[in-house]
C-alpha cells in the first residue's frame, strides 16, 4: 500500500525491513502517554447530557496534577476543553502526542463548560480500574478533535497504521532484534498481544507495568479496529497500491476509525519503544545486546 503523492515506503514484512533498512539513531525520550493504573473513574456522560467545550476567549489557564490512569482526551473532557488546546497551552513541540506521567503538573485553558443534549458529540465515558483496563464505554475523540488533528498535520492526511521504522539498529542480536521487529508489528500490522509479550519476556529485565498497560490498551482496540480499518483503506488504493487518503479521510467509517484511535494514539508506540531503547541503551554501554 503506498500514499500517492509521497515518498514513503509502505509496510513491509519485517524480515524484509531487517535487511533493507540502513541502521540510524533513536530518540531517547519516552513516548509512553497513558501511565497504568488508575484512581476511581470519570464518567462525563450523565443522565443522556454530555459536556462541550465553552468559549473563554481569554488565554487563561489552570494547573492541572497528572494523576495515574489519565490521558491527555480523558483530562481535555474532564475540563471541557480539546487534547490539542492542552497541547497548545503547554507549547509542546509534539502537539498531542506528548508523554504525560503521573505527577506532572500541567496547564489547562481555563473554559466555561456547557452542555448540551445526548448526540452531539461521541461518547465520553471512561471508567479505568487499578491494572490500567477499560470497563464501559471507550473514550471517543469528536469530530472537531479529529479536525484539530489533522489541521496539526499541515495538510498531510495521516494513516496512524502506515509506517516505516526510522530506528533499525543494524548491531542487535537475535533477541533484541525479534523484540524490536515484533513490537513493530505490534504498532502497526495488527500483531497479537500473546506474540509481543513473548517477545519482551527474554529482554534483560522487567517489563514496566505501564508498558504493559499500553499493551492490553492498544492490543484491544487493534481487536476492534485493524480488520475494519484495513477493509476502508483497501477501497481507496488503486492497483498500483496507490490510496487517495484525500478521500480516505471524509469516509465515515474511517473517521469512526480517527475517533476510537486519538484516545489511544500514545499506546501505539509504548511497546516498541520500550524494546528498542532498552536494546539501544545495552549497545552504546556494554557494546552488544542479546
Amino acid at each position: 500500500m503506498k500514499r500517492r503523492g509521497l515518498i514513503l515506503l509502505a509496510p513491509l514484512l519485517l524480515s524484509t525491513l531487517a535487511l533493507s533498512l540502513a541502521a540510524c539513531g533513536k530518540d531517547d525520550k519516552a513516548t509512553v502517554a497513558n501511565a497504568a493504573g488508575a484512581t476511581g473513574s470519570s464518567t462525563l456522560a450523565v443522565g443522556g447530557q454530555t459536556t462541550q467545550p465553552g468559549q473563554s476567549g481569554t488565554g487563561a489557564t489552570t494547573s492541572y496534577t497528572v494523576a495515574k490512569g489519565d490521558s491527555l482526551w480523558a483530562i481535555s473532557k474532564h475540563h471541557c476543553t480539546t487534547a490539542p488546546a492542552i497541547a497548545k497551552a503547554n507549547g509542546w513541540s509534539d502537539g498531542i502526542d506528548h508523554p504525560i506521567f503521573p505527577g506532572d503538573v500541567i496547564s489547562v485553558p481555563a473554559v466555561e463548560c456547557t452542555t448540551t443534549t445526548q448526540g452531539a458529540s461521541p461518547t465520553i465515558t471512561q471508567d479505568r480500574t487499578q491494572d490500567g483496563t477499560q470497563d464501559g464505554t471507550p473514550i471517543t475523540a469528536s469530530n472537531g478533535e479529529i479536525d484539530d488533528w489533522l489541521a496539526q498535520k499541515d495538510g498531510f492526511v495521516p494513516d496512524p497504521m502506515y509506517g516505516d521504522p526510522a530506528d533499525y539498529y543494524e548491531d542487535f542480536g537475535d533477541v533484541c532484534m525479534e523484540a524490536w521487529g515484533k513490537t513493530y508489528e505490534f504498532e502497526k500490522l495488527g500483531l497479537g498481544r500473546g506474540d509481543v509479550l513473548n517477545a519482551l519476556e527474554p529482554l534483560p529485565g522487567r517489563t514496566p507495568s505501564k508498558v504493559l498497560a499500553a499493551i492490553d490498551r492498544w492490543s484491544a482496540f487493534t481487536a476492534d479496529w485493524y480488520l475494519r480499518y484495513k477493509a476502508v483503506v483497501d477501497k481507496y488504493a488503486d492497483s498500483d497500491g496507490n490510496v487517495n487518503y484525500d478521500k480516505v479521510v471524509t469516509n465515515k467509517d474511517y473517521r469512526a476509525f480517527l475517533a476510537a484511535y486519538l484516545p489511544v494514539a500514545a499506546d501505539q508506540t509504548a511497546a516498541h519503544d520500550y524494546a528498542t531503547k532498552l536494546c539501544a541503551d545495552l549497545l552504546s554501554t556494554k557494546g552488544s545486546t542479546p
